[in-house]
């Protein structure tokens, strides 16, 4: 019937099948390697833009409080004063989440001296706001801005 050629039917059946799976396991390993890559990808854009959400809450917070009087006791730099520059707290709220601030000052005095000349420090304090959180990159990761404050009636 068939020349001698021909394979036998049962033994091409096998082969194929063998070759069908293979051909499986290679287009899902690089379908899965795509949406690896893309969740990484929204990972990354995520963490940017509660980054970017954090700096401007702690700069608005900043500039909201350098417009304070400069004998308002709610003042940053009148807080770190009566704590002896110890850190304070203060809370921002970002995308739902309410994140703890820590206030940190630095009392660079109320003179400096240039060329031995005492003169008077126009920006006395050096306040910085740090915030902490897993949502701003790995774990752990703090993003801390500063602002400088000019001298204030004590």
């Amino acid at each position: 019937m068939f020349p001698k050629t021909y394979c036998n039917i049962k033994q091409q059946a096998g082969d194929a099948l063998l070759d069908a799976l293979l051909a499986m396991v290679i287009a899902a390993i690089i379908g899965l390697g795509a949406v690896y890559a893309s969740a990484k990808a929204a990972v990354a854009q995520q963490q940017t833009l509660f980054h970017q959400l954090a700096t401007n809450a702690l700069n608005a917070r900043l500039q909201q409080d350098a417009r304070k009087a400069a004998d308002d006791s709610t003042r940053f730099s009148n807080q770190c004063s009566a704590n002896a520059q110890g850190a304070t707290t203060t809370a921002i709220t970002i995308l739902g989440q309410t994140l703890n601030v820590a206030v940190n000052c630095v009392d660079l005095g109320e003179t400096i001296t240039l060329q031995g000349n005492a003169v008077k420090n126009p920006n006395r304090w050096i306040v910085s706001l740090s915030v902490q959180s897993s949502l701003l990159g790995k774990e752990g990761s703090t993003l801390n801005i500063s602002q400088h404050y000019p001298n204030q009636a004590q």
